[in-house]
């Protein structure tokens, strides 16, 4: 009778209640969603954008697309966070003939940890208009960070520390790691491979101009800019050395 009073179909009607229903239940769902986010972004110090949010969801048990997310994030009183677009250069290469070959050849998976490693530069911009640099060594089995440095000078000194705090761990064993990085003279340098050499580690160098010869740690560093440089501004070196230390280590 109902329908014949508003002239609509049965079916019409019908459909017009499921479509309802839905909208309320999807309502319900952000509802329950949007603490969670907020605490998730909370426990991650600000740092974490839609797809950690998300992934992080998804340990919990909560299925959800990384669009709902986006969706959600400002309704949850949260920036959506954006890349920056400015990088100065950080390869200081010669026109010399590479030290070595490209042996990793673009297979970044590894059988076990120790086995593979990549490593690369990236710069940090201070309050004051200065830059400083990050040095990190990734192990391609776990896709961490094994290790790092962070320094005023692009000297081959930056990628040594960083170099030497992988090679100190004590799974790490000699005569077993292949370390890849582009062709920057810091990790052509003659200290940086007598380091290489010492602990019988295998060197392999990206093809010049070729950045997807590296591409997890260029993978990493966009991860980094978004989540944590583009919404940070970093006021000393020793700031820098926290903050980076931190969002590598617990993040």
């Amino acid at each position: 009778m109902l329908c014949g009073v508003l002239q609509v179909s049965r079916s019409g009607y019908y459909r017009w209640r499921s479509v309802r229903a839905q909208e309320e239940a999807n309502q319900e769902a952000d509802r329950q969603l949007l603490p969670r986010i907020r605490l998730i972004h909370a426990e991650s110090r600000g740092s974490y954008g839609v797809r950690r949010i998300t992934a992080a969801l998804g340990r919990e048990g909560i299925v959800v697309n990384y669009k709902r997310v986006f969706r959600l994030m400002p309704q949850a009183g949260l920036a959506r966070i954006s890349r920056r677009r400015r990088r100065p250069r950080t390869m200081l290469s010669s026109d010399r003939t590479p030290v070595a070959t490209n042996v990793l050849a673009r297979e970044f998976r590894a059988d076990r940890p120790n086995q593979r490693w990549c490593g690369d530069i990236t710069y940090i911009r201070l309050a004051d208009g200065r830059f400083v640099y990050l040095a990190v060594v990734l192990d391609l089995y776990s896709r961490r960070v094994i290790g790092w440095s962070v320094q005023e000078s692009l000297e081959s000194n930056l990628v040594i520390e960083a170099q030497r705090r992988a090679l100190w761990q004590p799974r790490a064993k000699k005569g077993e790691v292949l370390m890849h990085s582009d062709q920057g003279s810091q990790y052509q340098s003659r200290e940086f491979r007598r380091l290489l050499a010492k602990w019988g580690v295998t060197q392999s160098l990206s093809r010049r101009g070729n950045c997807w010869d590296n591409a997890v740690s260029e993978s990493f560093f966009a991860s980094l800019e978004v989540e944590l440089l583009a919404r940070i501004m970093v006021h000393s070196v020793e700031k820098a050395r926290s903050q980076l230390g931190y969002w590598i280590e617990h993040v």
